[in-house]
This record gives structure tokens, sequence and C-alpha cells, in this order.
């Protein structure tokens, strides 16, 4: 299960900061909102499907205020 969450820490790395402010937006709003989002990423943004995934998944387990070890700790 570590495993997993140093890729997406890798994801988030890799992150340019357009995608970053895309990983703040996803994870300050609620499902509706997260969902909107994300079809505004998809049909007038150009970003792809695999991003969007890799984004809101980071944005999931990742918020920009909280480390890797305090969800590595709990």
């Amino acid at each position: 299960m570590s495993s997993f969450f140093w890729v997406l820490k890798g994801i988030g790395s890799l992150a340019s900061n357009r995608h970053k402010l895309i990983i703040a937006k996803l994870s300050t709003k609620n499902l509706e909102s997260q969902l909107n989002e994300a079809k505004k990423l998809l049909f007038y943004h150009h970003v792809s499907i695999f991003q969007l995934v890799a984004l809101m998944m980071y944005a999931t387990f990742f918020d920009t205020k909280t480390s890797i070890s305090q969800y590595l700790k709990g």
C-alpha cells in the first residue's frame, strides 16, 4: 500500500504549476463540484482522461497543505 502513496507523490512532483493549481481546486471542493471541474478540464482545457484521473487521485490523497508523512503515519 505504501508504494501506491509513493506513486501518487511522484505524480504530484512531476505535475506542472498549472496541474498543481488544478489539484488545489479539486482537493478543496465537494464531489459535485469536483465532477463539474473535471468536465471543464476534459472539454475546455484538453486534459486527457489519464491525466485527469491521476490528478484527481492525487487531490484525493494529498491536499496542498498536508505532507506525505502525515498520511503514512495515520
